[in-house]
């Protein structure tokens, strides 16, 4: 379940890349930074087709339990195990946001407060809320269902990849300042 993914979807993707790349290289004559831009566009293709706007155009047939009888019958170790397999079905939205962060990180030197990559999550995770919910709710079925644990991945993903960032520029200073360089610099 994603946006299609069809020749025309990954043909106006790698439009969008060759664009965003040549345009990032006339502008700074920075390779770095560029093959971050890469990077960034990438990660926001995969957030948006993995984790906002997913599409599926049959009737799906679920119906969503409430989160309290799904979870109170469950032991700690069943618990446990259902997170684990969650975690597992849903490793591309967890991925898909750490390299969303740790690429904004590392490019924006603004997304290296956390208070601003909080907000950037916070706005990413409420498009993915209120997209998902008011879609159900035009069309009068699941579309996709909205889990609690979905935003647990995203903020798990989001987080490890902001904190993997600050990790590299701390280990590497340098490649925050050659990221941010234009070649006259």
């Amino acid at each position: 379940m994603a946006i299609d993914d069809s020749i025309l979807t990954l043909t106006i993707l790698m439009l969008c890349i060759i664009v965003f790349c040549f345009r990032t290289y006339r502008k700074t004559r920075n390779a770095l930074r560029t093959f971050f831009v890469f990077l960034w566009v990438i990660a926001i293709y995969f957030v948006t087709s993995c984790c906002i706007f997913p599409i599926q155009f049959t009737n799906t047939g679920v119906h969503m339990q409430s989160f309290k009888s799904q979870f109170s019958m469950m032991s700690f170790e069943q618990l446990q195990t259902y997170f684990l397999d969650y975690f597992l079905f849903r490793i591309s939205y967890f991925a898909s946001f750490l390299v969303l962060a740790f690429v904004a990180c590392i490019l924006f030197e603004t997304q290296r407060k956390i208070i601003n990559a909080c907000i950037l999550l916070i706005c990413i995770m409420s498009v993915h809320l209120v997209y998902n919910v008011g879609l159900n709710l035009l069309i009068d079925e699941v579309v996709k269902s909205i889990n609690a644990e979905d935003f647990l991945i995203m903020f798990l993903g989001f987080i490890s990849g902001w904190i993997c960032a600050k990790i590299t520029i701390w280990v590497c200073p340098s490649l925050g300042i050659m990221v941010l360089k234009k070649r006259g610099d």
